[in-house]
């Protein structure tokens, strides 16, 4: 029969053990949750994208086998207006940002995932803007390249009918094979840009696209002298001290958190890294996205980060709340925090290169 100070030893071994397992447990796990998205962009620096992903739909334009099906239709004397909703639409290649020279002035990158709600408002006061510039300026040319990332709800449906409206001209619409999360959205869509300057704005309007002036404005002055490679960030800094007078009080403590930890780690020069209104100019579009290695929230991070060394002004911007955001703020504090201090890390060791991702500058082959 066990002593009492046998019976103890026991019980403290016993204890031990579970919190040293407890502890091995935890530590892999941590272990785990830090090196997976070291995994993931190690993937995604050699994926290519599906064949899917390098043409689009013209809803404008039926393909060659629609055309001869109707023609033959025609022949035998029937009628095909009644066939409409089964034409197969044209497909066209999308351009490369691999392709040095423009064709345009802007592209407008605006990644959307389950935004029928609100993406309507937004195209059409993008287009009405874009189209008054044009208006005054003739030599001024733009697109609006919508990236949708796997919408669960009508957002496709919403777009393609903007696109019929507008043209493949004005609208197009880059349907991903699979989720990527905003970044990946916005790096996919800016990779197909035809514009000499590439702004990326939110699908909510929450930034009012009339602002793209302010901006324009600074890239003007910061491109005298020939000077290329220039980033121009919107801000919304200039209303921080109304947003936390508004904001819970643990919304606040987790932004100043996240704003400490990116200005030591990675950003010191910009207030606000998370607006989601940015321009580039073409060279620094081409530098910035293709070796991007963050698909998700800490992504305009590692732009800034790579940009640190290139010409970048911040502009102050409107900015309005809108209901509807997906953000899980506790989440996505926590996902953005591991990131940035990965973003760091892996350039600084060589593990992340400023030169991968170089393959996503090639031309697009034609795919049905």
């Amino acid at each position: 029969m066990a002593t009492p100070g046998q019976f103890g030893d026991a019980v403290a071994n016993a204890a031990l053990l579970v919190v040293s397992v407890a502890l091995a447990t935890g530590a892999a796990l941590l272990l785990s949750w830090i090196r997976a998205p070291i995994a993931q962009a190690a993937r995604l620096s050699k994926e290519v994208d599906p064949p899917q992903e390098n043409s689009f739909e013209d809803p404008n334009a039926p393909d060659d086998r629609t055309k001869t099906y109707v023609g033959e239709l025609l022949l035998k004397g029937e009628k095909v207006d009644h066939l409409s909703c089964c034409f197969r639409l044209a497909r066209r290649v999308f351009e490369t940002l691999g392709e040095e020279k423009a064709t345009l002035s802007l592209t407008v990158v605006i990644p959307a995932y389950n935004e029928e709600e609100r993406i309507l408002v937004t195209l059409k006061d993008t287009v009405a803007f874009l189209e008054s510039k044009k208006r005054q300026d003739p030599s001024f040319s733009y697109e609006i390249l919508v990236v949708d990332d796997c919408s669960q709800d009508a957002t496709v449906d919403v777009v393609m009918r903007e696109v019929k409206t507008h043209s493949v001209e004005r609208i197009r619409l880059l349907r991903l094979q699979k989720n990527h999360g905003k970044g990946g959205a916005i790096r996919k869509g800016v990779m197909r840009a035809r514009g000499e300057r590439v702004l990326f704005a939110d699908a909510d309007n929450a930034t009012e696209i009339r602002d793209l002036d302010k901006l324009a404005q600074a890239m003007d002055q910061a491109q005298e002298g020939g000077k290329t490679g220039v980033i121009v960030c919107g801000s919304r800094a200039h209303l921080e001290e109304q947003a936390i007078a508004k904001r819970n009080p643990l919304r606040n403590l987790l932004m100043h958190g996240f704003h400490l930890i990116v200005t030591t780690l990675c950003v010191k020069n910009v207030r606000d890294t998370q607006c989601g209104f940015k321009l580039f100019d073409r060279t620094a579009a081409r530098v910035l996205f293709a070796p991007m290695h963050i698909e998700r929230w800490a992504f305009d991070v590692e732009l800034l980060y790579l940009a640190s060394i290139s010409g970048m002004a911040e502009v102050a911007v409107q900015w309005t709340e809108v209901p509807g955001s997906k953000l899980s703020v506790i989440s996505a504090t926590l996902t953005m925090l591991r990131e940035i201090v990965l973003i760091r890390l892996c350039y600084t060791l060589g593990i992340w290169k400023q030169s991968d991702g170089g393959f996503r500058l090639a031309k697009r082959i034609s795919t049905q």
